[in-house]
């Protein structure tokens, strides 16, 4: 049994959350001089994370601010606020923030521990309530639970709004994929047809907790202002859907989704620029090319 009485009064899930959360403080002393030991402990203490909602709490204050230093006098939106690490960062000095949280004790715990009069906290599943936000939110900044990772990238990019986003490593990895790869998919697509992406810094699993298995990327994502509509959009997800076939075959795999007898869909495919051209070596500009002609076609 330790002998300091404050770990009496820790679950063992928790103590784990706590020990955690301590070496952080150690590894990054420096870094977190404005954050106290207690204050990590108030946090942890009684949490217990919730696998099905994909719940990793940022406990790293060099990541918190690194996310924050891009909502100065911004309107934020954050998504999956936790324990509120960042969030306390981003009411310091941002115009104002809406913080969206599926859990509901979460939510009641947040607005308890970040106390701002710019901060709205509203219980929702974020792909419920979306398309409920004000229109006028300059900038996305969050920690992405990384079961909703591909949703909100998608939403962000079809709203053209800027972001600051920590993702899965190999999500990052999808995104920003080159023809000819493995991780080339329809998400490398769109986001490069309408976004340009940075790395800002790595995020170890160590910044975490429970500890995730993967590492991830805190990255800046800022819109082009080219939009794909809904129709082409649809096009590019068929074809990368099949994305190891000629563009010939891979139309013709989805004429029962795009109405098509066999007949329709084989001329139609004979018709396409790149027809016998593999749909994943094709660039982007390439791929959306296609799709506009399939959408007229169709």
């Amino acid at each position: 049994m330790h002998s300091c009485p404050l770990y009496k009064f820790i679950s063992r899930q928790s103590y784990k959350y706590a020990a955690a959360a301590l070496l952080l403080m150690q590894e990054h002393e420096a870094e977190a001089a404005d954050w106290s030991y207690g204050e990590y402990m108030s946090a942890v203490r009684n949490v217990r994370s919730k696998k099905r909602l994909g719940q990793n709490f940022l406990i790293c204050p060099k990541v918190a601010k690194a996310s924050a230093a891009h909502a100065a006098g911004k309107r934020v939106l954050e998504i999956g606020p936790g324990l509120g690490f960042l969030t306390n960062e981003l009411c310091k000095t941002a115009s104002s923030v809406i913080a969206v949280e599926k859990d509901s004790g979460m939510a009641e715990m947040l607005s308890t521990r970040v106390r701002s009069s710019n901060l709205r906290v509203i219980k929702a599943d974020f792909l419920d309530e979306a398309e409920k936000l004000p229109k006028d939110i300059d900038i996305l900044i969050a920690n992405i639970p990384y079961n909703i990772s591909s949703k909100v990238v998608e939403w962000a990019t079809a709203n053209d709004l800027e972001s600051v986003i920590c993702l899965q490593k190999e999500f990052v990895e999808h995104m920003t994929a080159s023809p000819g790869t493995r991780n080339y998919t329809r998400l490398s697509v769109i986001c490069s047809l309408t976004v340009s992406i940075t790395e800002i810094m790595p995020v170890p699993a160590t910044c975490f907790v429970p500890r995730p298995r993967v590492s991830s990327k805190l990255i800046y994502m800022k819109p082009n202002g080219f939009k794909i509509g809904a129709k082409d959009y649809n096009m590019i997800r068929l074809l990368m859907e099949h994305k190891k076939k000629r563009v010939k075959n891979a139309l013709f795999d989805s004429r029962k989704e795009l109405g098509l007898d066999n007949d329709a869909a084989r001329a139609i495919s004979l018709r396409l620029t790149h027809a016998d051209s593999v749909v994943f070596k094709l660039t982007p500009e390439q791929i959306l090319d296609i799709a506009h002609q399939m959408s007229g076609l169709c």
